[in-house]
């Protein structure tokens, strides 16, 4: 067995060390491609959980009551906020669908949520910004706003954009959040 030894010089430059940096890196590039998507879904809900913790937490102490909510899963804190009526109800629905794509995420091994839960979280987001798609032409663009429109149009030659509108939908349900917060704090 060899130990580690401090004032042993590791060459750097060497082409095998080179090689596996190369590979190491290589790697690298391919799990964040790979996982770019289900690392934002998963750091959105996060995101998402902490601002509803907040805005339950300031109602509540507006409220006169006890202010701890951190125990409570993210299904309960939607819930919450919805009794409290902190949250359209709209933005109640996205979140329930974040959750949903978070939940298959957390329990699925191939790290991709699934297109059924994808389809119903762009609905929910359509519900709050109307979501609409034009081929270019004059004729009038084509509403997205049900689950089966939004599958039609996604299942075609447009699949390969729907990771980029989950992206922005997922940024401005953030954003709704933020400013629903800062609402909330005066």
């Amino acid at each position: 067995m060899h130990e580690f030894e401090p004032h042993h010089n590791l060459d750097l430059d060497a082409a095998a060390a080179k090689e596996s940096a190369a590979k190491l890196n290589a790697f690298r590039n391919r799990l964040i491609q790979e996982r770019w998507l289900s690392t934002l879904i998963l750091s959105i809900h996060l995101e998402l959980e902490a601002m509803m913790e907040a805005l339950i937490r300031e109602a509540k102490l507006k409220l006169g009551k006890r202010a701890s909510s951190r125990d409570a899963t993210f299904f309960a804190k939607v819930s919450q906020c919805e009794v409290l009526t902190l949250l359209d109800i709209k933005v109640i629905s996205c979140l329930r669908a974040v959750n949903k794509l978070r939940n298959e995420l957390a329990h699925n091994l191939d790290n991709k949520p699934s297109s059924e839960s994808v389809f119903r979280f762009i609905e929910s987001m359509s519900a709050m910004h109307p979501l609409s798609v034009s081929d270019g032409t004059n004729q009038p663009a084509r509403s997205l706003g049900t689950f089966n429109s939004i599958r039609e149009h996604f299942t075609g030659t447009e699949a390969e954009n729907l990771e980029e509108l989950v992206f922005v939908s997922l940024m401005m349900l953030r954003v709704t959040l933020l400013r629903t917060l800062d609402e909330s704090r005066g």
